[in-house]
């Protein structure tokens, strides 16, 4: 999987969901209001770090530091698709 560039947003969107999907992660791009009732705080936290961990690993250096403050994946993932 290539890095999200700012350029090739279409394309990175799809694996990376595929990504978080292959690993249980991607109810983290629908934030914590999506979170299933019988799923602990503990395992939501645990899931959003995973998911922001694994996107964040997917940027590339540019990208990244314009949300390297963000402090959940639904935050990560809603600037990426704005930019």
């Amino acid at each position: 999987m290539q890095k999200f560039s700012g350029k090739n947003f279409s394309l990175w969107k799809v694996q990376m969901r595929s990504l978080l999907i292959k690993h249980d992660l991607a109810i983290a791009i629908e934030g914590k209001a999506k979170k299933p009732t019988a799923m602990s705080e503990e395992d939501w936290t645990k899931t959003d770090e995973k998911a922001m961990a694994e996107i964040l690993l997917s940027l590339s250096a540019n990208v990244l530091f314009n949300v390297n403050n963000e402090t959940s994946t639904k935050a990560i993932w809603d600037k990426l698709h704005s930019m």
